[in-house]
């Protein structure tokens, strides 16, 4: 790639990177490129802090279910496959046998279940060595038990020890539906920091009255999460696929009895049972919170005719194991050099999303609901790496959408993430229930859209920033500070400051003659009273909150409703109270310049005014190095005409008819003439400002009350009156009224040549001036 390409294929990026949405979009684009990264390489620090989060959160998707009760899996109904029979410490106290109990008492259960009809039979417990009834001699039998036990029976049993393995032993081998577990103790060797591993088999007797030590032994290992918490099931166990006592787990030996048919295992880490596809590893869909499945304690179980109406094990699969009991392991204790791993809760008892310290769930429970997910084939599922990397994805270009169509309103887009994060968290849980997926929030949410709307944020705020001072800082040198501060605060978008129609005041103001005034002065003097003059005219618009639209030729324009919208009547008003202001303090400067001789006593200021109001174009015009904010309509061209019409009416400030009616209720104001700007145009009905109300001479109030009588006699062609009304105020009330000696001559000359029949009252400017 050539210089001249690179450099054009870079104008092209940056120039796409100018727009605002494109910027968004990279932003957001670029925050899930992050997180993919994050997500692929397990960052330090950000991916674990994610993910325990995210697993909490599903955690409590668990309690919300159950709360909702929108959804129940088939498994805990009590028509459930599934029974528990706890070995528990109400059991040892009714039995009148304490922990831990002689092989009898699952001999004699096993024997009752069979007679039952259990399909299969699971025991959650470890018969990795002899019976204790070794360590006695003799078992002693307590009263309650020797009821249940036939003469024969209680005599074996307490007569010789090796009878007491014997017995589970013949029982385990008349059975050909016994699960029996297994499980590898983990510690860590604190002088080389290596795990060890402490295999416990069920006891040989045992395994040999199976009959097959791989199909009636599954291991019932469990492995929780960094938090203590156990979310995940191994079905099979990679790291024991050598050894094919430890390979499988419980649940899934459970499973194949019930089915009676063994898993097929394939390279692509699936399983499969039936027509069932099962993971090695998936997380556990909890059927519901600690005592959820079917549980019988054993001392019922033991004499289950007396307790129930119905065979409640009958082709059911049947989990004995141990409950809300101490550690009743035999085995001596570890040596110093070998610690175990710490642990607050009751041996064989877990943490799960569903229960905490207060309750925890024991572990035949767990096995319990491991055995139904396999069953029902409702684990949860979770998205892979590429899945994940999508939806942050989706986030992101979800994110980039809202953002861009709420640029500008920061307060509007805070709400919208918060529905989005509302809203993702809605439909994962939605999934969680309906689909029996879990679906990330906190990358999607907290590690895509919420940094992403933050850096986009701040990107929009340095652009607005940037853009508005680019745009504004004109308004600087062209307003009041507090008007100019005022447009600074606001955003662009309201500003529009590229075109906007508004409704104005322009005010159009010029020193009349000032060239003679200063032909015989040194060009610093003149400019520096013109500059005397034009601060006056400035300070005087920014007084009453006026914008300067243009400095022209010897005066100023101004205005008023643009780019801040202002009220109609104010507008008017502030206009006319600025051009009284300007003509006292010009008339100021006249005097001050006659007692410094600056002018002689036959000059002075004299000032022309015109004030016009309606809608106009506004906006920015000019080029990259030199721009101003100006308005564009025939109102503002309208202000200049009147400007102009003074030196041919003799008066100083005229006005429009529209601002002339806002005015009415407090300033004088005279219907000075009617205009057309050509001959087929509107009529233009101009007036006169004079000042405010109630303080105009006496003489002047008449003269102005015959001037309005004298226009109407005029326009409705009574030509002779108009005249007479007309030379009363040049004769008697003010003979220097040059608008009513314009009005007579016109009166005198129509008398002498009458207008055409169509004639409208109005004159072409074009001919009068």
């Amino acid at each position: 790639m050539s210089n001249d390409e690179r450099s054009s294929w870079w104008s092209g990026i940056r120039g796409w990177l100018r727009d605002l949405p494109n910027r968004s979009l990279a932003i957001c684009l670029g925050v899930a490129l992050f997180a993919s990264a994050v997500l692929t390489f397990k960052t330090p620090l950000l991916y674990p802090l994610l993910a325990l989060h995210d697993l909490h959160l599903q955690d409590q998707f668990f309690n919300w279910r159950d709360a909702l009760s929108i959804y129940r899996p088939s498994a805990v109904r009590p028509d459930s496959d599934l029974v528990v029979i706890s070995v528990d410490n109400d059991s040892a106290r009714r039995l009148g046998m304490p922990l831990p109990w002689s092989r009898q008492m699952y001999a004699l259960l096993l024997r009752k279940l069979r007679d039952a009809g259990a399909k299969v039979i699971a025991f959650d417990l470890l018969f990795d060595s002899k019976s204790p009834a070794y360590s006695s001699g003799k078992a002693e039998l307590s009263s309650r038990l020797k009821a249940l036990l036939s003469a024969d029976e209680a005599k074996n049993w307490t007569e010789s020890p090796e009878g007491d393995d014997l017995s589970l032993a013949r029982e385990l081998r008349q059975s050909k539906n016994v699960v029996l577990a297994n499980h590898v103790d983990v510690s860590f060797n604190l002088v080389n920091g290596r795990g060890q591993f402490a295999y416990h088999l069920p006891y040989q007797l045992f395994v040999l009255a199976l009959g097959s030590e791989e199909g009636a032994i599954g291991n019932v290992d469990v492995e929780p999460d960094d938090d203590g918490v156990v979310r995940r099931a191994s079905l099979v166990f990679d790291n024991f696929r050598l050894l094919p006592s430890f390979y499988r787990s419980f649940g899934l030996r459970v499973c194949e009895r019930f089915q009676q048919q063994p898993a097929k295992l394939d390279d692509r880490k699936t399983l499969k049972l039936g027509n069932k596809q099962l993971p090695h590893s998936a997380r556990i869909n909890y059927l519901g919170q600690t005592g959820t499945v079917n549980s019988i304690e054993f001392w019922r179980a033991f004499d289950w005719e007396r307790h129930f109406s119905s065979n409640p094990f009958a082709n059911k699969i049947v989990l004995v194991g141990y409950q809300d009991i101490p550690d009743t392991s035999d085995e001596p204790n570890p040596e110093p050099a070998v610690v175990q791993r710490p642990s607050a809760l009751p041996a064989n008892s877990f943490l799960t999303p569903t229960a905490g310290f207060s309750r925890p769930m024991s572990g035949v429970e767990l096995q319990a609901n491991i055995v139904a997910n396999i069953l029902n084939n409702r684990f949860l599922r979770e998205p892979d790496l590429f899945e994940q990397i999508l939806m942050a994805f989706f986030a992101a270009l979800l994110t980039a959408r809202l953002l861009e169509r709420l640029r500008g309103r920061p307060w509007s887009m805070l709400a919208a993430m918060a529905l989005l994060s509302i809203f993702w968290l809605v439909g994962s849980f939605i999934c969680f229930c309906l689909f029996e997926c879990v679906i990330p929030v906190l990358v999607p949410v907290f590690g895509v859209a919420l940094p992403a709307w933050f850096l986009v944020l701040t990107d929009q705020n340095l652009f607005f920033t940037r853009e508005r001072k680019k745009h504004t800082k004109i308004f600087k040198y062209l307003a009041p500070k507090e008007l100019a501060q005022e447009i600074d605060r606001r955003r662009l978008d309201e500003l529009k400051l590229e075109g906007k129609t508004a409704l104005v005041t322009t005010f159009c103001c010029q020193i009349q003659d000032f060239v003679a005034l200063t032909e015989q002065k040194t060009p610093e003097a003149a400019i520096g009273m013109l500059n005397e003059c034009i601060s006056e005219m400035i300070a005087a618009v920014y007084q009453h909150n006026g914008l300067v639209n243009r400095i022209s030729n010897y005066g100023v324009m101004a205005v008023w409703g643009a780019p801040l919208p202002m009220p109609e009547e104010s507008q008017c008003r502030l206009a006319a109270s600025c051009s009284l202001a300007i003509q006292e303090k010009l008339s100021g400067i006249s005097q001050a310049w006659q007692k410094e001789g600056r002018i002689n006593s036959a000059q002075s200021l004299v000032c022309f005014l015109g004030i016009s109001t309606g809608e106009a174009a506004c906006g920015r015009i000019g080029s990259e190095s030199h721009t101003e904010y100006s308005v564009v309509s025939r109102s503002v061209d309208l202000s200049s005409l009147l400007e102009t019409l003074n030196r041919t009416y003799g008066t100083k400030c005229l006005t429009s008819e529209r601002t002339a009616q806002r005015l009415a209720e407090h300033y004088e104001t005279r219907e000075l003439d009617k205009l057309k700007t050509v001959s087929n145009d509107k009529p233009q009905y101009i007036y006169e400002l004079q000042c405010q109300k109630g303080k105009l001479p006496g003489t002047m109030d008449e003269a102005f009350a015959l001037y309005k009588q004298g226009l109407a006699a005029l326009e409705e062609r009574n030509f002779v009156e108009a005249e007479r009304l007309f030379s009363t105020i040049i004769g008697r009330l003010a003979p220097n009224d040059r608008p009513a000696a314009i009005m007579l001559e016109r009166c005198r000359q129509y008398l002498r040549q009458p207008p055409s029949p169509d004639w409208d009252g109005a004159i072409l400017i074009a001919d009068f001036i």
